[in-house]
């Protein structure tokens, strides 16, 4: 049996409005493991975030609607796409600015920092993406680089998944990471064992034990992100 240690409504959650966008903080006060951040923002049309810096954090930033473009003190400028993620290793500092260059329309990203597994002072910045399967686990960044994922300095595996309505799926858990974060982009979804559900921006976190699986039913089309943290 897995512990579900929370269900985080996102009713629940405080956001901040910066007027170039709408962050929605799932973190405050406390680290989840190896994760600090985990933000959901919403850009208004043209938002720009000024230029802004970071000192030793690994950062995704995982676009789900529209587009940003980056700019940062190393010289990188580009857009990241829907379906596209962003990797940044801070390292001993870098400075950067994200601005939706729709003028029309609004952009939606995750935003998420991991505390590095190990200091590296050389900043480092890729953008790429995945073609995703539907109806299974898309692994797409861990600290091994397994399964052709994007290998990144922080002790963590981030996976993407889509399933439809009416599948019950075994999640993709081990006793190898303390915890796990399931974020429901859209659609709904609960723990096999639970009769709690969680819908559109909620989280639900998960404790495994040793030896046992862990399965989830899909009550709504649904796209999930699935974080697996440990400590450090």
């Amino acid at each position: 049996m897995t512990n579900i240690v929370k269900v985080i409504k996102a009713a629940s959650v405080p956001k901040d409005d910066f007027g170039f966008a709408e962050l929605r903080h799932y973190i405050h006060g406390s680290r989840f493991g190896s994760l600090i951040l985990f933000d959901d923002t919403v850009f208004i049309p043209s938002g720009r975030f000024p230029m802004h810096p970071h000192k030793h954090l690994e950062i995704i930033t995982y676009m789900l609607n529209g587009e940003i473009s980056h700019e940062d003190s190393l010289g990188h400028k580009g857009l990241i796409k829907e379906g596209e993620f962003q990797y940044i290793r801070a390292g001993n500092g870098i400075y950067h600015t994200n601005i939706n260059p729709d003028s029309s329309k609004i952009s939606r990203l995750l935003q998420i920092w991991f505390a590095p597994a190990e200091k590296i002072a050389e900043p480092y910045f890729i953008t790429q993406e995945k073609n995703m399967g539907l109806d299974k686990f898309n692994l797409l960044a861990s600290s091994s680089g397994e399964e052709g994922s994007l290998k990144i300095n922080a002790n963590i595996k981030f996976y993407d998944a889509t399933f439809e309505a009416g599948t019950t799926v075994d999640l993709p858990i081990s006793a190898e990471y303390e915890g796990y974060w399931i974020y429901v982009v859209h659609g709904e979804i609960s723990i096999a064992e639970s009769q709690e559900t969680a819908t559109d921006a909620d989280v639900i976190i998960l404790q495994p034990q040793a030896g046992h699986s862990q399965s989830m039913r899909v009550i709504q089309n649904s796209k999930i992100i699935i974080l697996a943290v440990n400590g450090r």
